[in-house]
């Protein structure tokens, strides 16, 4: 987490923020993650594709985190990826 809060003021910090994502087991501290690099906002444009997969998680909070993740990056990839999950979520 306070990774993630240095994220906020310095992008430099999310290649490791997404290695720890990547290596996490624990759905808990993924969501954590998740949230970290979502509060970096549009800094975290390297994350969207990272973020759209999560989408999948098999943790529903980790999907949950990963599209208020990609609303808060707001690239149009991250907004229709969002877009889209919502209407199949929906089905």
């Amino acid at each position: 987490m306070a990774l993630g809060q240095l994220g906020e003021d310095d992008a430099r910090v999310l290649p490791v923020l997404l290695v720890k994502l990547s290596a996490a087991k624990d759905s808990a501290l993924r969501r954590g993650l998740v949230t970290s690099i979502g509060n970096m906002g549009p800094a975290a444009v390297d994350a969207v594709e990272t973020m759209i997969g999560l989408l999948k998680d098999s943790d529903a909070g980790v999907r949950e985190e990963a599209v208020e993740s990609l609303m808060d990056i707001g690239t149009l990839e991250a907004m229709d990826a969002v877009e889209r999950h919502n209407r199949s979520s929906k089905k």
